[in-house]
């Protein structure tokens, strides 16, 4: 008699068990089930969508297209003795400017600045003899030279720069980054043929009255009598 107890006791515990055990699977699918569902839709709105067929020309073409016209430059970059006295880092600044001229260059134009030489050299008082002596000294070996000048006083007091028409050798009077940076454009434009100068188009890089603060660009003329190098 105890033993038929224990057996039905026994007997029903392990149809409890089961039962449970069976409710507890159903439940751990139904769950996963929806976990799993929850992944989907997330990483669905997640995802970015297509671009249109323009945007995909735009981002496959320009960058070749950029790619294939951009020539690379040599450039020696003398700086007189002025200009190294008044930068500790000499050869870090005139590099930052040339490379600051190059950025503005590249996206438009492919022009690509490399400078491989940055020596000192002697000034003098006269713009247009240092002019010349940088381009008799360092006219081999580079597509450009951008001679630095530290000298403030004289005929540099209001000079930004001094350029050859139609040849690879300028002469930048140091004032600051951004205008370091826009002398070098503007007699980039003459080595590369361009004969305007103060052009009198509001903001263009060849224009007397534009700054470094200016949204400046090559006007259309400009744009049109330089060589850009290809």
């Amino acid at each position: 008699m105890i033993n038929k107890k224990r057996i039905v006791f026994i007997s029903k515990v392990l149809v409890i068990c089961m039962l449970l055990l069976s409710f507890s699977i159903t439940a751990f699918a139904e769950k996963d089930d929806n976990d799993k569902d929850k992944d989907i839709r997330s990483s669905t709105t997640s995802t970015r969508q297509p671009a249109d067929i323009s945007e995909l020309e735009m981002f496959l073409t320009e960058p070749t297209i950029e790619m294939n016209r951009a020539v690379s430059l040599t450039v020696k970059t003398p700086c007189d003795a002025q200009y190294i006295n008044a930068h500790s880092s000499w050869m870090y600044d005139s590099n930052r400017a040339v490379e600051a001229a190059d950025d503005y260059l590249y996206p438009l134009y492919g022009v690509d600045f490399y400078t491989i030489s940055q020596v000192s050299f002697t000034s003098t008082t006269n713009p247009s003899t240092t002019l010349s002596n940088l381009y008799n000294t360092y006219n081999t070996h580079a597509n450009m030279i951008m001679g630095f000048v530290g000298r403030n006083t004289g005929s540099y007091a209001n000079l930004f720069g001094m350029a050859y028409v139609n040849r690879n050798t300028m002469l930048i009077r140091d004032w600051n980054l951004g205008e370091n940076k826009l002398t070098i454009l503007h007699e980039a434009s003459h080595c590369w043929g361009n004969t305007n100068d103060d052009c009198g188009t509001t903001n263009c890089i060849m224009d007397y009255g534009t700054t470094a603060s200016s949204p400046y660009f090559y006007c259309t003329s400009c744009k049109s009598k330089t060589n850009f190098p290809k």
